[in-house]
């Protein structure tokens, strides 16, 4: 019976031995995923700090977006008030230059019949000139002869 308590007691050493060394492997293997795990875990906080960082940028650049939209809205508001203005100006404008063709058109003909006027008064007045010329000479030529003869 020693024997077999000792053959027992060496089976089962071998099966503790064998059962130490395939926990030794278990622990290795678990030492191994636990690094794979905190690699992971570490990794897993960067890319949470980074998608915090990226957030912020994102939400950074719709509130510059954001911004730009009310500035060019701003922008356009004053475009569109400044065309209208530009706009006013140029109807003014052309409202200025007819009338300023419509008058310079009239003085054109005031001075044009002006003219026409002054021109028949000096026909009119060297046709006087003349006439009364004409009479002038036949008087003197009547008083020359002595006889008097009527003015026609």
């Amino acid at each position: 019976m020693s024997e077999d308590i000792t053959h027992e007691l060496a089976l089962e050493i071998t099966q503790l031995r064998e059962q130490v060394r395939s926990v030794a492997r278990n622990v290795e293997e678990i030492k191994t995923s636990v690094g794979l795990i905190a690699r992971l875990e570490r990794t897993l906080a960067e890319l949470a700090i980074h998608g915090q960082n990226a957030s912020k940028e994102i939400n950074s650049i719709w509130t510059r977006i954001d911004e730009g939209k009310k500035e060019r809205t701003q922008l356009d508001a004053r475009i569109t008030t400044t065309n209208a203005a530009i706009e006013a100006i140029v109807n003014k404008g052309r409202g200025a230059l007819w009338v300023a063709s419509i008058m310079m058109g009239l003085l054109q003909a005031t001075i044009v019949g002006a003219v026409g006027w002054a021109a028949l008064r000096i026909i009119d007045s060297d046709k006087a000139i003349a006439t009364q010329q004409h009479r002038i000479e036949r008087l003197e030529r009547q008083s020359e002869r002595g006889t008097p003869q009527p003015l026609s």
